[in-house]
């Protein structure tokens, strides 16, 4: 292997290892925040959370100079949604339907989706975390699942 290739090599990985470090902040306990719709979460203390009508999109903070930075996307559905995800799993006493999407177009490297769906608050809770990572392999999708394990339902007694 040459030189040039080396360190292009080097720089490549010492890149994703950044990504991937500051994606895995966002699994940290830190803050609960809470949607207008009646359901709360809970993300890292480095996390940037913008709020949409539908939920929450939630991505690592200080990332900007990462071309396809991992992110999440809360929504919550006032109803059941017509097509259902290939496997379940338990997350923390309740039983959640997931699916996980592997693209492999584009220059980043492979792209993967963790959709996960469950009946909450009268309504569905969905996730869909995203990742991509060049020589990575499918990620553990932490920061997602730990997200799904403290959704909480919030009455109007909360505050």
């Amino acid at each position: 292997m040459n030189r040039r290739v080396s360190i292009g090599l080097v720089c490549a990985l010492a890149g994703m290892a950044t990504a991937w470090e500051v994606g895995g902040a966002l699994a940290q306990p830190g803050r609960t925040i809470q949607h207008a719709l009646g359901f709360s979460i809970e993300v890292g203390d480095r996390a940037k959370v913008d709020v949409t009508d539908a939920g929450f999109r939630i991505l690592p903070e200080g990332i900007a100079d990462v071309r396809s930075p991992p992110r999440i996307d809360v929504l919550f559905h006032g109803e059941a949604l017509p097509e259902s995800l290939a496997e379940s799993r338990q997350v923390d006493g309740r039983t959640v339907d997931y699916e996980i999407e592997e693209f492999t177009v584009g220059s980043g490297g492979t792209e993967y989706t963790l959709t996960v769906r469950f009946p909450m608050c009268g309504g569905v809770f969905e996730l869909r975390h995203h990742e991509q990572c060049e020589f990575c392999g499918e990620p553990d999708f932490a920061a997602g699942w730990a997200i799904v394990a403290s959704a909480a339902c919030v009455s109007d007694d909360d505050g």
